[in-house]
């Protein structure tokens, strides 16, 4: 329940990635993980782009890499960590949670 809440609360506050954006599927975006995952695209009225990476493993984290073209800045955000910071590599995301990575 308290994993929901956070899920909620990251929603909302990227909501213009998100909930005001149009859903592209996996259109436009690549993601590789060394473990099982899923992943959506989401078109903001401005044009900017968010991937919203899940990992599927129950107890793994993995480690993905996001291939965007054309990407401008990315940062990336998380229930465990909700303030949106610019990513250095590749992406680490821990078992059956989920990451938001935006274009600034």
């Amino acid at each position: 329940m308290a994993y929901g809440k956070k899920i909620d609360d990251l929603r909302r506050k990227y909501k213009a990635y998100l909930w005001d954006a149009e859903f592209r599927d996996t259109e436009d975006a690549i993601v590789h993980a060394d473990g099982s995952c899923r992943y959506s695209v989401f078109n903001t009225k401005k044009g900017k782009r968010a991937v919203v990476i899940v990992n599927m493993e129950s107890n793994k984290e993995i480690e993905a890499n996001l291939g965007l073209e054309n990407a401008g800045k990315l940062v990336i955000a998380s229930p465990e960590l909700p303030g949106a910071h610019p990513i250095s590599g590749k992406i680490q995301i821990p078992a059956r949670s989920a990451v938001v990575v935006m274009e600034q």
